[in-house]
């Protein structure tokens, strides 16, 4: 990908040189010589390039961002009062931490204990959960089961229990739900709600203009991680969200 940009902005300064203010006459030669200048200069001076992609790396980061913002804006009610989303923490926390997550997720698998400890050692946290099953058919019955759990008061229990396990064939599955004691019968209607359809639905619908495009991925306050957090990483956005909010 860095080699195909780099090659996308030698192109272009070459362009930007051969279109530079010069005589109108200039000939295709000419054109060509002062092409072959440029591209003798860049080859000499490779730190220019290097200095140039890091330029457009900040200027992408940076449009990202704001496009985030805006799109949390827009989705404020959806990703913090979604009534149908599970919810952990203090329900009344001044900070919320929106989590798109995937069961089959290996980083997701990691991040669950960190998002554990922040809930342990800060009581002013509340943690809205996205089921985000992008990873195949088993992610999406987890995703199902998980939200259907959730109408029998025991989504957490199989939630932890999910992120911990080896398999999430079917089998497996339903082995976890009864283990928790879900009555397995109600599961399975309840999976396959139509409010169940529409929760994942609507996840999926969010996390593209959340620049969100795989799994884990944040929202804490008016910022979006879309990766992977580690404790302080997370408790540094969490300190940010709480700053702009007293502001």
């Amino acid at each position: 990908m860095k080699q195909g940009l780099l090659a996308g902005m030698l192109l272009g300064l070459c362009a930007a040189a051969a279109a530079a203010p010069a005589k109108p006459s200039k000939s295709e030669p000419d054109v060509a010589k002062t092409e072959a200048i440029v591209h003798n200069y860049l080859l000499k001076n490779p730190s220019v390039l290097r200095e140039a992609f890091a330029v457009l790396q900040r200027q992408e980061a940076a449009a990202a961002e704001a496009k985030a913002k805006v799109a949390v804006g827009a989705l404020h009610k959806e990703l913090f009062a979604q009534a149908s989303s599970p919810v952990a923490g203090n329900p009344d926390g001044d900070v919320t931490i929106v989590e798109f997550f995937d069961y089959h997720c290996g980083y997701c698998k990691r991040a669950a204990p960190v998002l554990k400890e922040v809930l342990a050692s800060d009581p002013r946290v509340r943690v809205v959960y996205k089921q985000l099953p992008i990873l195949g058919p088993d992610s999406i019955l987890a995703a199902r089961m998980a939200l259907a759990a959730e109408r029998q008061n025991k989504y957490q229990p199989l939630h932890d229990a999910l992120f911990s396990a080896e398999s999430l064939d079917e089998k497996a599955l339903f082995g976890l739900a009864a283990a928790q004691g879900l009555d397995l019968d109600r599961l399975r209607t309840d999976m396959f709600s139509t409010s169940v359809t529409e929760e994942l639905e609507k996840n999926l619908a969010m996390a593209a203009p959340l620049g969100i495009n795989g799994t884990p991925g944040f929202v804490i306050g008016d910022s979006v991680a879309p990766g992977a957090l580690d404790l302080n990483g997370m408790q540094q956005m969490i300190a940010a969200a709480r700053r702009n909010a007293a502001k």
